[in-house]
């Protein structure tokens, strides 16, 4: 282990000799650009797609779901559905990102 000077030794450091590795940005909530598990069926795959699809637009129209359907071209009423359907949790979307 490297002499650290009297300084405290963080895990990172410790674990990697003393080099900084780089750091991203920490993001909360749903994010424009994810990565799917394309190695199931179609149905799965999909479904997976359009329900954080559904929770980007919700967390990025803080829950209104007019905005949101005007958004994504659905009725209300197919929004609400639809969302039922992928089991989107509305009950934390008019809070905003957590």
């Amino acid at each position: 282990m490297a002499h650290n000077d009297g300084q405290s030794l963080t895990v990172e450091a410790a674990m990697t000799h003393g080099a900084m590795l780089p750091t991203a940005p920490m993001m909360l909530g749903p994010q424009s650009e994810q990565s799917f598990n394309l190695d199931r069926p179609l149905r799965e795959a999909r479904d997976a797609f359009e329900k954080s699809y559904f929770e980007f637009h919700l967390a990025q129209e803080n829950g209104s779901m007019t905005r949101v359907a005007e958004k994504t071209g659905l009725e209300r009423t197919h929004l609400y559905r639809k969302l039922k359907q992928l089991g989107v949790d509305l009950s934390r979307n008019k809070r905003g990102v957590v």
